[in-house]
């Protein structure tokens, strides 16, 4: 959900707390922040909010313009009470009005009961709000301001729908027919089609079948994205290590096992194409803000299913222009040249896991000597899969191939023998160095086992470790 809106403010020549508002000055709210730095010295800052919210201009390096940000996290949410419910929910429609009040932090909730009903719910607070929400709004009039929230029962949601299953993977969840704007920047639903095409190749799935399919590594982003370059590359001149390259590819299912070289083979590719559809327009600097993020996906996802782009055309060649087939070529040799720098020419040492790679660090685990004294961290694990597959372990496009995202917990649940349900969790049950239960399911994560997870009181204590009493320090008269 795009839960922010950015205004920019008209401020009084003669009061800079001051700002205009339909024909009107109006004051600011300041407030004087003292904060503490790190050896002894304070620094004061003065923060000031108009009627949507607080003035971030100079928070982000925008010295010459005054600019407010509206979010729904400064509007009332009770989190607590829907936490409270959730856990008490017996059905999908108890489940359903406890997310009424889940409005800050948007998510899509799916859920499921013993009786056979399923549900999804997009629990968020969304903006109504006219203009085009993904730009810098006008601040001097109260005509972008929002107008309220969609009611509950006007968000998108599923129930018990036809076809006899959801799913979600960040996806939008909004056909183009929904009369209120959400956001620009949700995920591309590779993950999500990929799912639904699992689902469907059975009638009938047991908790193995749910436990492959979390643990899918095929990537239907990579299927698209060659289906539309494999007929360009098969016609570019190519000979020595581009061609011998290409050869591993170009039949590729698109399956990104970490003992294979063709995810490799893809990931770079696929960032030099993303380079040099942006990079000549936005520079360096600017570049780097959106590498690999939905912004960019986006557009390459238009690209893969036929629009024209004015991004294709470089502009540094004014005499030309480039269309998206003008960048294959030569994206894939600056891809194999990176690979050949980077990692010799050889292409075994290009194997998927041995790149890309899960550590998991303990948050003291920076500094060197307690890490080697206390083993605060764990790894680095091989690591099949991207940002894009099902079985997600994504990394930052800045800095390939370390691993920074992933799935914080997996669980498959038994709805009618609850405790035949499977939980994993990459890290341990104990941030504790010192714990047995710190990262001692770390290597079962990555092989995607799983530990039964048990929910009736008689099995729980009856396969509980260990029990922990609490008694007061102080026993004697109140």
């Amino acid at each position: 959900v795009d839960d922010i809106d950015f205004y920019r403010e008209t401020i009084n020549p003669a009061d800079s707390n001051q700002y205009l508002l339909d024909g009107k000055w109006r004051d600011m709210e300041t407030r004087l922040e003292t904060i503490r730095v790190k050896g002894g010295g304070l620094v004061t800052k003065v923060n000031r909010f108009t009627h949507r919210g607080p003035v971030i201009g100079d928070f982000r390096g925008i010295p010459d313009r005054v600019i407010s940000m509206r979010w729904t996290g400064n509007d009332y949410s009770n989190e607590i009470r829907t936490a409270y419910y959730l856990d008490r929910a017996r059905n999908v429609h108890e489940f359903a009005q406890a997310l009424r009040t889940w409005t800050t932090v948007s998510t899509n909730s799916i859920c499921g009961d013993a009786s056979g009903n399923i549900a999804l719910y997009v629990a968020a607070g969304v903006p109504i709000c006219p203009g085009n929400r993904a730009l810098v709004m006008p601040g001097d009039t109260s005509l972008y301001d929002w107008k309220g929230y969609v009611p509950f029962e006007q968000l998108p949601h599923g129930i018990n729908p036809p076809e006899g299953f959801l799913a979600s993977a960040n996806n939008r969840s909004a056909g183009p027919d929904y009369p209120y704007y959400i956001s620009s920047w949700y995920a591309v639903p590779s993950r999500y089609q990929r799912i639904v095409e699992m689902i469907s190749q059975k009638d009938t799935f047991n908790m193995e079948d749910m436990m492959r399919m979390q643990a899918d590594q095929q990537s239907a982003w990579a299927q698209k994205i060659m289906r539309v370059c494999n007929p360009v590359l098969n016609a570019t001149d190519m000979s020595g290590t581009y061609l011998a390259a290409y050869d591993r590819i170009h039949a590729w299912d698109g399956t990104m096992g970490p003992d294979m070289i063709q995810p490799t083979l893809f990931e770079v590719f696929y960032r030099k194409l993303a380079e040099s559809v942006f990079l000549d327009e936005l520079g360096e600097k600017t570049y780097r803000l959106l590498a690999g993020g939905t912004l960019e996906e986006g557009v390459m996802n238009r690209i893969m299913e036929g629009q024209a782009i004015s991004w294709c055309d470089n502009v540094n060649t004014p005499d030309t222009v480039e269309t998206f087939r003008d960048l294959v070529g030569p994206a894939w040799k600056d891809a194999v040249d990176w690979l050949v720098g980077h990692y010799g020419p050889a292409m075994e040492s290009w194997t998927w896991g041995d790149l890309h790679t899960l550590t998991l660090k303990h948050a003291m685990a920076s500094v060197g000597w307690l890490n080697r004294v206390f083993r605060l961290e764990r790894g680095p694990y091989r690591a099949g899969g991207a940002g894009h597959t099902v079985c997600a372990f994504s990394y930052s496009a800045l800095k390939p191939f370390s691993v920074t995202n992933g799935a914080s917990q997996r669980h498959v649940y038994n709805l009618l023998v609850p405790d035949d349900s499977r939980i994993i969790v990459p890290t341990g049950t104990s941030g504790i160095p010192a714990s047995p239960f710190f990262c001692n399911q770390s290597e079962r994560y990555m092989r995607n086992a799983y530990l039964s997870e048990l929910f009736t009181r008689e099995k729980v204590e009856r396969n509980s470790p260990y029990r922990a009493i609490f008694k007061p320090a102080w026993s004697g008269p109140r």
